[in-house]
């Protein structure tokens, strides 16, 4: 979305292939992708290498400079009849995700350092970017994020891309 605003049609200018993001990194280095679309902490350790820059991203700032709104980078997703029979349990998550989320972001170089299994990045460069780059990625209010999903829906439907039109209830607020 953000390249067609640009005048760029990725779905018809390209071949799009999809795969699991460790496969994407090999695959590039080899020739048989030009481009890939992947998020941190793979973009932190490519960065670090010298040999890859960024093209278009990071796609939370590029959304935001776009629409005005937060991007949130990921998210949880439950039946509402799930929703409904565990509503304790589902606030309890996200407690735990808002907490989970404020550590980062206070302790970048701490979690990065202490779980190293958790984005495997291992030089000192990698670090420092990861440092940089992945606390911003996580959203820990909702504050106009349903609105932003819902702008992005909009233009999922409109452009023809995954979806043609939005299921009701897609966007559910949990009072905590």
């Amino acid at each position: 979305m953000l390249a067609k605003k640009k005048g760029v049609n990725i779905l018809k200018d390209y071949q799009l292939i999809q795969s699991k993001p460790p496969a994407l990194l090999p695959l590039l280095e080899k020739g048989e992708l030009d481009a890939i679309i992947i998020y941190e902490p793979f973009v932190s350790r490519m960065l670090a290498t010298g040999n890859y820059r960024v093209i278009l991203g990071p796609f939370y700032q590029k959304w935001e400079k776009e629409t005005g709104f937060k991007m949130e980078m990921a998210g949880f997703a439950a039946k509402d009849e799930w929703i409904n029979q565990n509503l304790n349990s589902v606030k309890k998550i996200i407690k735990a995700w808002k907490e989970t989320v404020e550590y980062i972001r206070k302790n970048p170089k701490e979690v990065i350092e202490r779980y190293p299994d958790y984005t495997n990045l291992k030089t000192a460069q990698e670090i420092e970017l990861g440092i940089e780059k992945i606390p911003p990625i996580y959203a820990n209010e909702w504050g106009t994020l349903d609105q932003s999903i819902q702008l992005m829906l909009n233009m999922l439907v409109q452009d023809g891309v995954l979806i043609t039109q939005i299921p009701e209830g897609t966007i559910r607020r949990i009072k905590e």
